[in-house]
């Protein structure tokens, strides 16, 4: 038989359709379900971890740090499983709510995230002028997307800077002994490149084995997850220099 089909996608979204039978779906569904909920799981648990350290350490980074996952876990259980998965939509303006909100959020509180971790201060004087362009461009574009629609194109590009800037600033201060910056560093790249996997995945149009596994029909959830554990790791560790330098001072 022939299979028409017409879709016009507002959102710039790559969509991957196969045909399956009833148990290759129900199998499918299964072990995406698993994903989900072990993605959603481990958000939760550096969440109130964090939580918890933020009330004795009363440390900003924590504070971004969990508002920073608060955003992911909310991103990812409202558009890739209730939208996406179920196609339960309540309403319009309840969608562009909430993806107006994490993709204008979630850059603001990574950016404030890794200047109060790798303490950068005014080490860097180009860097943080750029951080604040994208700050107050992700600030002043928040209510036009509320009141028009969401709009990609303008949070790609400032994305797109953010994903050069940040290995470089993690770079430079890894080289100058930072050590919450390896940590950072190695975190960013590994979320980076299970973006550009599932990037390169929805382009390619060659059946390609490993294109329909598991991991590459929701990669940036194995590099979330593993982004928010480096993440955590790396606030430790950072913790743990401040606690060593007080005590020598004392």
């Amino acid at each position: 038989c022939s299979l028409y089909l017409y879709m016009e996608d507002r959102n710039f979204n790559l969509l991957n359709l196969i045909l399956q039978n009833k148990e290759s779906f129900s199998n499918y569904e299964y072990y995406l379900s698993m994903y989900h909920g072990a993605f959603i799981g481990i958000g939760l648990m550096l969440f109130f971890y964090n939580l918890f350290l933020l009330f004795f350490t009363k440390d900003k980074a924590y504070l971004y740090y969990i508002l920073f996952v608060f955003i992911h876990i909310t991103y990812q259980t409202i558009y890739y499983r209730v939208v996406n998965e179920y196609n339960i939509i309540y309403s319009e303006s309840f969608l562009n709510f909430w993806i107006s909100t994490t993709f204008s959020f979630v850059g603001i509180f990574l950016i404030l995230f890794t200047n109060t971790l790798l303490q950068l201060n005014d080490k860097y004087p180009k860097v943080n002028i750029v951080f604040k362009i994208i700050i107050a461009i992700n600030l002043l574009s928040y209510i036009p997307m509320l009141i028009w629609g969401f709009e990609a194109t303008i949070h790609s590009i400032t994305f797109l800077i953010t994903i050069l800037l940040l290995p470089y600033v993690g770079i430079k201060e890894w080289v100058r002994g930072n050590r919450s910056a390896r940590y950072f560093t190695i975190a960013w790249f590994t979320y980076c490149i299970f973006v550009s996997a599932g990037y390169l995945n929805g382009l390619m149009h060659v059946p390609v084995p490993w294109k329909y596994s598991y991991l590459m029909f929701y990669p940036i959830l194995f590099g979330s997850a593993l982004e928010m554990t480096l993440f955590s790791l790396a606030l430790g560790d950072r913790y743990n220099q401040i606690q060593k330098r007080n005590e020598s001072q004392a």
